[in-house]
This record gives structure tokens, C-alpha cells and sequence, in this order.
């Protein structure tokens, strides 16, 4: 595995240009702190893609039902591995983890 850290003048491009190949993963989310913790925040969910906006200085994370948004990221680092990418770490301005793990769906039998 290897991980590489996206440049903050990169975000908004670089998530347009993965999001569709991430869409359809199943996405579990961490919330690491030293005021909360660990703690998962969403378990086990389909993605439906990643974008960052740099007006309103804010990571999307979207998902079946919902949108997880991280506040104020500051660094962002891409864990990728056989399958591509495998996991996403956000941390924000307040030094809050939030790590996006994805893996791919089961494919049922017919």
C-alpha cells in the first residue's frame, strides 16, 4: 500500500476525476480526536462519489441517505493499494481524523 498526500491547490480537480470510479464502493467512516475519541460514523454505506468546494472550504462525502461533510479540511492523504484507492484521510484545522475506508460491493450470485 501506499499513501500520497493530495495538495490542497488539487482537491477540487482530483476528486471530479476519481469520483466516478469510487461510486458504488461501500464507504465505513472514522472520527478520531483527542475530545471524542475514536468513533464510527457511518458504517458500511454506498458511496455515490467525493468532492471538495473550495468556496465554502468544505469535503463532501456522499452516500446512500446521506452527506457527511468535513468542515475546514486541512490535509488530505489518498491510501491506495491493489484495488485502487482504499481509503481516504481527511484531517481538519482543529486536528480532527476522519477516515474514509472503501471497499468494494459484494457482487451476489445470480
Amino acid at each position: 500500500m501506499k499513501t500520497k498526500k493530495i495538495e490542497k491547490d488539487q482537491w477540487e480537480s482530483y476528486f471530479n476525476s476519481i469520483t466516478n470510479f469510487l461510486e458504488g464502493k461501500i464507504a465505513t467512516i472514522d472520527v478520531t480526536s483527542l475530545d471524542i475519541g475514536d468513533q464510527l460514523q457511518v458504517d458500511e454505506v454506498s458511496l455515490f462519489g467525493l468532492a471538495y468546494d473550495p468556496k465554502d472550504d468544505l469535503f463532501e462525502v456522499s452516500l446512500e441517505g446521506l452527506d457527511h461533510l468535513i468542515l475546514h479540511p486541512k490535509e488530505i492523504y489518498a491510501l491506495t493499494g491493489e484495488n485502487g484507492i482504499e481509503a481516504i484521510e481527511v484531517i481538519t484545522d482543529k486536528g480532527v481524523k476522519q477516515i474514509i475506508t472503501l471497499k468494494q460491493a459484494l457482487m451476489l450470485p445470480a
